[in-house]
C-alpha cells in the first residue's frame, strides 16, 4: 500500500506572518503619526509662548529707554536732589510705579507688561545717580515672567483613601 503523503501547508503560514508584519507596520505607522501631531502641536504652542514672551520683553526695553531718556533730563547735583527730581519725575509716567520710602535711598521703579492671559513681565529698577556722565542711570533689580493665575492642585484622586472621607 502506498503511504499518502500528508500536503504541506507553507502558504498558510507565510501567509499569516505577511498580515503580521502588515499589521505590525501599520500600527507602528499610525502611532509614530500621532507622534508627530503631538509633537506639532507642542511646538507650535511653545513658538507663541516664546514669542509673546519676547514682544512683552521688547515693549519692557521700550519702556526701560523712555525711563532713562525721562532721567537723563534730570540734573544730577547730589544724590538725595538727584533721587528726589527723579521720584517727581517719573511718579506720574503711564504704566510706572514709583516708590520713594527713604530720601537717602535710591527710588524703586515698578512695571508689569502683560504677556498673554496667563503671565506677566514684572519689572523692577533702581535709580542710580550717575557719577560720571557715561555712568548707567538705573539698575535692574528684577525682571522675571510671573503667573497671574492661582494654582489649583488637583486632588480628584483619593489615592491614600479609597472611600474619600
Amino acid at each position: 500500500m502506498e503511504k499518502k503523503k500528508q500536503p504541506v501547508v507553507t502558504m498558510g503560514t507565510s501567509s499569516i506572518l505577511v498580515i503580521f508584519i502588515i499589521l505590525c507596520l501599520v500600527t507602528f505607522a499610525m502611532l509614530s503619526l500621532a507622534s508627530s501631531r503631538a509633537s506639532l502641536t507642542y511646538a507650535e504652542k511653545i513658538a507663541d509662548r516664546t514669542s509673546d514672551y519676547y514682544t512683552a520683553c521688547n515693549r519692557g526695553e521700550e519702556l526701560l529707554a523712555e525711563i532713562q531718556t525721562a532721567l537723563t533730563e534730570i540734573p544730577a547735583d547730589t544724590p538725595a536732589e538727584y533721587y528726589q527730581d527723579a521720584y517727581e519725575a517719573l511718579k506720574d509716567m503711564e504704566g510706572v510705579r514709583a516708590k520713594f520710602p527713604d530720601p537717602s535711598r535710591a527710588p524703586v521703579i515698578s512695571y508689569q507688561i502683560p504677556v498673554n492671559e496667563d503671565f506677566i513681565l514684572e519689572c523692577d529698577l533702581e535709580v542710580v545717580f550717575p557719577r560720571q556722565l557715561q555712568d548707567p542711570l538705573c539698575r535692574i533689580i528684577s525682571w522675571k515672567e510671573v503667573s497671574v493665575k492661582d494654582w489649583k492642585p488637583d486632588d480628584s484622586l483619593n489615592l491614600l483613601d479609597p472611600e474619600g472621607e
